[in-house]
């Protein structure tokens, strides 16, 4: 089978995949303590062990796909909010989370 068909297939897949992260991104803007992510890519080569590739065969064979995502962890603004009770962050770290110990968070609105 013709290799630029999976050339064209992982491209769509990765920016699929890139257009999800930004989606995410953009509906949890204005979430307190979100943390947007990156995308990142990496190239991929569909050539099998030490197969030597002409030229032709290097340019379509060698693609980029989708590497992974990484979390923006700086700081944001920090924002009043009116409640003496909600707590901020500056810099690193996290609050941890009582309900669930494993999982920690940069939002903190107490209540009494």
């Amino acid at each position: 089978m013709d290799s630029g068909y999976y050339v064209a297939y992982a491209g769509l897949a990765s920016r699929m995949q890139a257009l999800d992260v930004v989606a995410s991104n953009l509906a949890n803007a204005s979430t307190s303590g979100f943390k947007a992510q990156s995308s990142f890519y990496q190239a991929l080569s569909a050539a099998q062990g030490d197969e030597i590739l002409s030229p032709v065969n290097q340019a379509v064979n060698l693609f980029g796909i989708l590497g992974g995502s990484q979390v923006d962890l700086r700081s944001g603004a920090l924002e009043p909010t009116g409640n003496d009770l909600d707590l901020a962050m500056e810099g690193a770290g996290f609050f941890p989370c009582k309900r669930m110990p494993a999982f920690a968070t940069r939002a903190m609105a107490a209540s009494v």
